[in-house]
């Protein structure tokens, strides 16, 4: 997109523009029951606290997005913990998983090893 073709978004009354959130267009039918293909949706930069069961912006260089290509999903996450022998939890496992009347996508499993390099960029706040 050129700068000159920006578009510009007025956000509904109940939000307020602020430092770390931001708006994008989903593309795509792999989260269709909760975002629409070609929806524009509200986002929150670096998601702190839990994570679980939350609308998540997830980056992996494993990760190849069969609608558009590229190594970022928008998924439901999911994991599993468990204590390492410090005391500290470490991620079992992590599964990011579509919500999709299509039930060509599968959910996306990353085992303890790969987990740490997922990083997780933003957390759905609203479908615009």
């Amino acid at each position: 997109m050129e700068d000159n073709d920006a578009v510009w978004l007025t956000l509904p009354d109940i939000f307020r523009p602020q430092r770390g959130l931001f708006v994008a267009q989903v593309m795509g039918e792999s989260m269709n029951r909760r975002i629409r293909n070609g929806a524009w949706c509200l986002f929150r930069v670096a998601p702190t606290g839990t994570r679980q069961g939350k609308v998540v912006v997830a980056q992996h260089r494993s990760i190849h997005d069969p609608d558009l290509g590229g190594s970022y999903t928008i998924k439901v996450y999911q994991s599993e913990e468990r204590a390492a022998d410090d005391g500290e939890w470490t991620h079992a496992r992590i599964l990011l998983k579509p919500d999709s009347t299509d039930s060509s996508y599968v959910d996306l499993e990353f085992g303890s090893e790969a987990a740490e390099s997922l990083s997780i960029v933003a957390e759905l706040i609203a479908v615009l």
